[in-house]
This record gives structure tokens, C-alpha cells and sequence, in this order.
């Protein structure tokens, strides 16, 4: 296969090994070819396959500059696979990684690798949170901007769940760059009282919230959908409104602000600003101002949006 991307016979995107048996020489002969710059690959499943530990397989994967998803379903992957799983998050362009059904029984590097999928945005932020959580289970100082926006991590056992560790989830749940992230049948006992119970229904609670706000936006864009101002506009259009910006912030973050009876007066206090001439530019300034606020309140909505399931 190597040989027929180097000679540019083959177009293969796509390689499912699913439940094959795969031995250690199939292994090291897939590890050469994915660590080949011929190499095309942007989607390969090798479910069901135990991924043997002494070849360096996850080296050669790391190697890979085409991968943009891999499925890793029940393939043996233990603990001691973290850092790897990390490095693959860290240094590829891999978009889609599922892992779920595997051995990552160490509740803290479960989290750690969620915590890979986290962006430190400056350095100031990374000594703060080095400072703060010296003791904790993750370290941050060598995540990098991970491409990665789906990632499945469900129905793993992992035996060292507590309190603690449930609010350090927590805290990597909502920072996150992941747009999709399953755990879903890995926490355990939530229906128990104590502070580990607590802190799951911390998580529950704070994702519950995150789903209304999401279905406010869809029905805000649904009724936009339908609304006489809902039309296209250029920076051109706009650019009178680009010293109101405080003003129209203030309107975007009042509570149903499209319902609110007064939005009207809001806008027209801003257009009131404009110095225009005639009713019939005031009419049409109020309809570009209620469209651009409309399109910036969806936007503002809609961005990091998360798919989380527990």
C-alpha cells in the first residue's frame, strides 16, 4: 500500500479492520505505512483489534499528518496509554478519536486526557492554573491547540472515582474545546448521596442549563428565520454602528431581548445618534441595526456550543 501512494496508484482515504486479528507484524506494517508522508489515510477503524504494546505503534501513528479520524473501539488500550493518547491529541490533525470500551480504569488518566483537549490561552493563565493545581492529578503545561472536536470515551470502568476528581472533571468539561464529548456510563453510583453525588449533579445541572440556552438560540433563529429584518449586510452596511457597539451589547444581553417591549426604543435611541436626514433613511438604518443585532445575538449564542452526554 505504501508503495502504491508513492507512486500515486492509489486514492484510498478510508481502511476499516474491524475484528481482523490483527497480529504484531500486521501492526508494525500498518505502523509503517501511517507514518509514511505518502500516506492518504483520513479515516481508519480498527475496532475489536488489541493493539499490541511493544511495537511502537502509537508512535508511528503520531507520525501521521493525514488521519483525521480513528476508531479505537475495545482495543485493549490500558492506562499506561495516556500519555500516548495524549500525543495523538497534542501533535496529529486528527478531528474524530473514539477510545470507549477500553481499559483506562485510572480515573485520573481518564481525566487527564480530557484536560488534552483544553486551551491555555496565554502564559499568564498557564502559571496561574500551575500555581493553583500543583497538586492535581493533570499537568498543563504541555497542551498545545488540539484540533480534535469529537471525541468518545464511554463505557469505560474506571475504579478511583471520588468527589474530588468529579469537580476536577468538572472544571475540564467546561473548558473544553471539544464540540462532542461522550462519557456516558462511566460515572458511577450518581443516584447516592454524598459529595461525590453532588459534584455529578453539579455537572448535570450546569449541562441541563447549557441545553436551554442552546434551545433559546434555536428558536431565536427560527424566529429571525421569519423576521422582515432578517436580511444580508456588509461591513459597509454596518459601519455606522461600530461606535455603538457598548449599546448594542447591552440590547443582545438583555433576557429575550427579541420579545422585550422596549427593544424598539432601544434601537431607535441608537439610531436617534445617526444624525440622519429623512424618516425614509431612519426606516432603513432601523432595519439594517435590527438585522445586524439579531445575526450578532445568534452568533453569540451559537459559539462553543457543546454536545456533552454522561
Amino acid at each position: 500500500m505504501k508503495n502504491l501512494y508513492r507512486k500515486k496508484e492509489s486514492k484510498l482515504e478510508e481502511l476499516y479492520l474491524n475484528n481482523c486479528d490483527l497480529d504484531d507484524i500486521s501492526f508494525y506494517e500498518l505502523g509503517e505505512l501511517l507514518k509514511s508522508k505518502y500516506c492518504k489515510l483520513k479515516r481508519l477503524c480498527l475496532n475489536e483489534n488489541k493493539i499490541p504494546s511493544d511495537i511502537n505503534f502509537f508512535k508511528a501513528l503520531k507520525k501521521n499528518d493525514s488521519l483525521e479520524e480513528i476508531y479505537f473501539y475495545g482495543c485493549g488500550i490500558n492506562s499506561e496509554k495516556t500519555d500516548e493518547i495524549e500525543r495523538l491529541i497534542s501533535n496529529t490533525s486528527l478531528q474524530t478519536l473514539y477510545i470507549c470500551e477500553n481499559q483506562i480504569h485510572d480515573f485520573n488518566q481518564y481525566i487527564r486526557i480530557i484536560y488534552r483537549t483544553n486551551l491555555i490561552n496565554n502564559k499568564q493563565e498557564n502559571k496561574k492554573r500551575n500555581k493553583n493545581d500543583k497538586n492535581n492529578i493533570f499537568n498543563n503545561n504541555s497542551i498545545n491547540n488540539p484540533v480534535l472536536f469529537n471525541l468518545n470515551m464511554n463505557k469505560i470502568d474506571c475504579y478511583n472515582q471520588n468527589g474530588e476528581k468529579i469537580n476536577i472533571l468538572f472544571e475540564g468539561i467546561k473548558k473544553t474545546n471539544l464540540t462532542s464529548l461522550d462519557l456516558s456510563s462511566v460515572l458511577k453510583n450518581i443516584n447516592n448521596k454524598g459529595q461525590y453525588c453532588e459534584g455529578v449533579n453539579k455537572i448535570v445541572n450546569y449541562l441541563n442549563k447549557e441545553l436551554e440556552q442552546y434551545k433559546q438560540a434555536l428558536k431565536e433563529i427560527l424566529y429571525n428565520k421569519s423576521n422582515e429584518y432578517n436580511e444580508k449586510f456588509n461591513d459597509e452596511d454596518i459601519k455606522d454602528f461600530m461606535k455603538f457597539e457598548s449599546n448594542i451589547l447591552k440590547i443582545i444581553n438583555t433576557q429575550n431581548f427579541l420579545y422585550n417591549r422596549i427593544f424598539n426604543e432601544k434601537v431607535n435611541k441608537i439610531i436617534s445618534r445617526l444624525n440622519l436626514k429623512n424618516e425614509e433613511e431612519k426606516k432603513e438604518a432601523y432595519k439594517k441595526l435590527s438585522s445586524y443585532i439579531l445575526s450578532k445575538r445568534k452568533d453569540i449564542l451559537l459559539k462553543n456550543k457543546k454536545l456533552i452526554l454522561i
